[in-house]
């Protein structure tokens, strides 16, 4: 699947090793400064010096920075080529604030590159620093990736910044994209945003249309061959207890773009479902097929078991075990959505999520089960949207296995053409086939099955089926004191949390947690 990247994370930079200096270089300075007061005092471009001057509303004092403006501009060539250019600037409120000084923009090393960069600090005082070539770093775009194309070139002013300075910048990126379509998120996280506008330019004759997601529908301005939408004054995204996540309340702009009659497209373009699963249908067709070390294994791990929905837990949890491993390439080129060789998986012993469903769809083929790959988004099971087909609303890739009437779970569903799908994600190794990691629960998936693919909406397990069982037998002796016994039994997506704290640590850390957490309600207690 592609790499998805969280544009707001802060990047830790190393610091500058302080170089003492004597006193008599000291002088030498202070002559040098005086006899040249010819220094040029930097300058912030026209458009942030513009953005810096709005007025911006009072917010509430949890509000730690304010969006002034976030722009891009696209344009798209006849031969695919795409050239954005983009300009950010935040204001400082807080001193948690600071942490948001930073301009990031990423880029593919094989279809991409970041042709200029720069930032500037306009300080409160008005005095301006200037951030170029020398302050760029260029670092892995995905952090739990052995190696990834996605790479992003950073230039971080949060130890610089201060509360009421105005940090932006100003980029300009080229690509050659393998889809016809972006989108555009008008909110960068929760933070206010007083101008946010996303414009295309396409060649004469080309058209484009947008889809709006969590807000009203928004027309765009259309000059020529050029389409721009833009929001004002969007407010602060506070957090609340088991609130959606910020993806389904942020508003955001899903854009597709088309040729001119009869000119071919340069990218991949969708207009229905089919045609995307068909796509990827095609990229992975040939990557299941097993090989004889893997019919080997995979009539081993099914030798002991008498029914079907047996065969798919042994294969599942060996797959389960097999270890998660990124390593993307190609990806500009659809490569990112392609898995690999399910023999050179199971060879190797690794893989990421979309190895992993494909490896177990090439073992369960073995067993004469038949199985899809489904594309999904994990983190919001309200995230993708039925009106604008694109596999670029995925982030991860799961399994749906084909399960006769006798195979029953809480996890199937009824597909119209397919008939009964169980779900299943082999990538999660603490949710057993059966079950299904509660942020997947709910959300719509594309079935990955040629032109017969559609969306389909996964299951979301019963309320009964997670639950948390204490057990407690207390003795109450004639002194006051008490002894008791603690029985905690935990079922469904309750038991995978216990699974996931008792797998992360050792032994001895994992009981001191239950010491801590029976001495939070008994001060002094003594357990064993």
């Amino acid at each position: 699947m592609k790499t998805s990247l969280n544009v707001g994370n802060r990047w830790i930079l190393g610091s500058l090793t302080a170089v003492a200096i004597s006193c008599v270089a000291l002088c030498c300075v202070a002559l040098v400064a005086s006899a040249s007061p010819a220094s040029v005092a930097e300058e912030a471009p026209s458009w942030l010096t513009l953005a810096a001057s709005a007025t911006a509303p009072a917010y509430d004092k949890k509000v730690p920075a304010v969006v002034i403006l976030d722009e891009q501009n696209v344009k798209v060539e006849e031969d695919g080529r795409v050239t954005t250019t983009a300009r950010y600037a935040i204001k400082i409120l807080t001193n948690e604030g600071k942490r948001r000084a930073v301009a990031h923009v990423t880029y593919l090393t094989d279809t991409g590159k970041v042709r200029e960069m720069r930032a500037w600090l306009i300080r409160p005082s008005e005095q301006v620093k200037k951030y170029g070539k020398d302050q760029t770093l260029d670092v892995s775009g995905a952090l739990n990736a052995v190696f990834d194309e996605v790479r992003a070139k950073v230039i971080d002013a949060s130890d610089d910044t201060e509360i009421g300075a105005v940090f932006g910048y100003e980029c300009t990126s080229e690509e050659r994209s393998v889809f016809t379509q972006f989108d555009w998120p008008f909110q960068k996280g929760r933070l206010p945003t007083l101008l946010s506008r996303y414009s295309i330019t396409l060649p004469t004759g080309w058209r484009a249309e947008g889809v709006t997601f969590n807000y009203p529908s928004i027309e765009p301005v259309v000059n020529g061959s050029n389409y721009s939408w833009e929001l004002r004054n969007l407010g602060w995204i506070g957090y609340e207890p088991a609130s959606p996540p910020v993806t389904n309340l942020a508003p955001r702009l899903a854009v597709s773009y088309f040729p001119a009659a009869g000119k071919a497209v340069p990218g991949r373009s969708f207009d229905k479902w089919s045609e995307v699963s068909k796509w990827l249908s095609e990229l992975s067709a040939s990557q299941a097929t097993p090989n004889e070390a893997m019919a080997e294994k995979a009539r081993q791990l099914v030798a002991n078991s008498s029914t079907e929905l047996q065969k798919i837990q042994a294969i599942g949890r060996f797959v389960q075990n097999v270890n998660y491993v990124s390593i993307q390439t190609g990806i500009g080129r659809g490569g990112g959505y392609k898995p690999h060789l399910a023999s050179d998986v199971f060879a190797k012993a690794y893989g990421d999520c979309k190895d992993k469903a494909n490896l177990m769809r090439a073992l369960l083929k073995v067993v004469g089960i038949e199985s899809y790959l489904v594309s999904i988004y994990s983190g919001d099971p309200t995230y993708v949207r039925e009106e604008w087909p694109s596999p670029q609303q995925f982030n991860h890739c799961i399994i749906a296995v084909k399960a006769s009437d006798a195979t029953q779970a809480a996890t199937i569903v009824r597909h119209p053409v397919l008939g009964r799908l169980l779900i299943f994600d082999p990538t999660d190794d603490n949710t057993p086939v059966g079950d299904l990691p509660d942020h997947e629960q709910g959300s719509l998936a594309l079935i990955v099955a040629a032109e017969g693919g559609a969306l389909l909406r996964m299951p979301e397990i019963p309320a009964e089926a997670n639950k948390l069982e204490r057990q407690a037998e207390v003795v109450l002796a004639g002194d006051g004191s008490i002894t008791a016994k603690v029985r905690e039994r935990s079922t469904g997506q309750a038991a995978v949390e216990e699974r996931r704290v008792f797998r992360g640590v050792a032994l001895p850390d994992y009981v001191k947690q239950i010491e801590r957490w029976v001495n939070h309600g008994a001060a002094g207690a003594s357990v064993t």
